[in-house]
């Protein structure tokens, strides 16, 4: 049985719509997965909120995690048993399905993760949810980050894994600018690791 695929986008629509859109038709077209799913914030089809009436919108909506939970949570809660998955995630993404899964032990947990733009600042705080929720966190993951990622750079990123006890994950580099990484590597990415998963079996 093919797995699914579970992607998840990162928070803001202007930067991750059309991107997304772009990977999960790849995604689908590797013909690797039963399907691919994924969840619409719900922000994206907000309007920008007006930071002077004088002004034209500067303030674009950003994602309320508490909405996105409770939407994520159901999408994995049926996945049957006998199904296997693997995560697709990218910053805000990464922060979705870490505390979905950190919160919620009867969730079944992927074989694979395949994460980018760790959203970990570099005072190692994180507005998504990683702060809480992903120490010890120990499934099989590449976590893809640009040598010049606004947030935090590789080498900062594996030193804290390693503080905060997350185990069986790998950093690579990114091939992208600052927070954003290519459709290629991305999906790439996901077929490489994917088939050296199928190997080890």
């Amino acid at each position: 049985m093919k797995p699914i695929c579970i992607f998840l986008s990162g928070n803001s629509k202007n930067s991750n719509e059309t991107w997304s859109k772009e990977i999960i038709k790849k995604l689908i077209e590797t013909k690797l997965f039963k399907e691919v799913k994924t969840i619409r914030y719900s922000h994206w089809d907000q309007n920008p909120t007006k930071t002077n009436e004088s002004k034209e919108p500067t303030t674009p909506p950003r994602i309320n995690r508490s909405t996105e939970l409770k939407k994520l949570k159901p999408l994995l809660e049926r996945i049957k048993e006998d199904q296997t998955y693997i995560v697709v995630a990218k910053s805000a993404g990464v922060g979705l399905i870490v505390e979905t899964l950190n919160t919620n032990k009867n969730i079944k947990k992927p074989f694979l993760c395949i994460f980018s733009g760790i959203p970990i600042h570099k005072d190692k705080h994180s507005n998504h949810g990683l702060t809480k929720h992903l120490p010890n966190f120990n499934i099989k993951s590449i976590m893809i980050q640009n040598p010049n990622e606004r947030l935090i750079h590789p080498k900062e990123l594996e030193e804290h894994l390693k503080d905060i006890n997350v185990t069986n994950t790998t950093v690579i580099l990114g091939k992208g600018n600052s927070h954003s990484y290519t459709v290629e590597e991305m999906v790439d990415t996901t077929i490489k690791e994917f088939n050296n998963y199928l190997k080890e079996k």
